[in-house]
């Protein structure tokens, strides 16, 4: 049937408790912008898994195929991030260089109020960029998609044809955008 709290907090309930009790205590004493505590880091971090991994499910993706990077940026507990960091950048390149994707989806909203979504993407175009020499990234594309923080115009693939990525298996109308214009500037192969 459905999972208990605990086994999606993947803890025991004698120490759900106890962090439970730590949250609330924390909760109760938070200064404004103090940063969160470890426990709180955690459970916003199993919740946003939670979510990536059900929007995987209901496109069709297997939970194996999904990677999450912990980037050194994100970590802070904070609103404010760190800068984008050549540790950002490596942990994405080895990501990359292990699937060797043949396409690249990124949070398209670049005017998120927190930055968040502009310091992934220009992540994962650095590490393309060290790619670039690499044979797979010749068929590598990158697709930007819709977030709650800006709408993408109802774009089409270049051909005019069809409204949805190649290989995505389904319909996405106005959800997807190639970023084409960057292709020949991230991932091209030197001539």
């Amino acid at each position: 049937m459905y999972p208990t709290i605990t086994s999606c907090f993947e803890t025991e309930s004698d120490e759900a408790e106890s962090m439970l009790s730590n949250i609330q205590e924390f909760i109760r004493k938070k200064e404004p912008a103090q940063t969160d505590s470890e426990e709180i880091k955690h459970i916003k971090g199993l919740i946003r898994r939670g979510e990536a991994k059900a929007a995987a499910r209901y496109c069709g993706i297997p939970e194996e195929r999904l990677h999450f990077l912990d980037l050194p940026f994100y970590e802070t507990g904070r609103v404010k991030k760190k800068p984008l960091s050549q540790q950002d950048i490596d942990i994405t390149v080895d990501l990359l260089r292990s699937v060797k994707p043949h396409q690249v989806y990124a949070a398209g909203d670049l005017s998120d109020p927190h930055g968040t979504h502009r310091v992934c993407l220009k992540a994962i175009f650095e590490a393309l960029k060290e790619c670039r020499d690499d044979e797979w990234t010749s068929d590598c594309y990158v697709w930007l998609y819709r977030g709650a923080w800006q709408e993408l115009g109802d774009q089409r693939n270049r051909d005019g044809g069809s409204d949805k990525p190649a290989g995505t298996g389904q319909k996405a109308p106005g959800y997807f955008q190639a970023s084409i214009p960057e292709r020949p500037t991230v991932v091209s192969r030197p001539r």
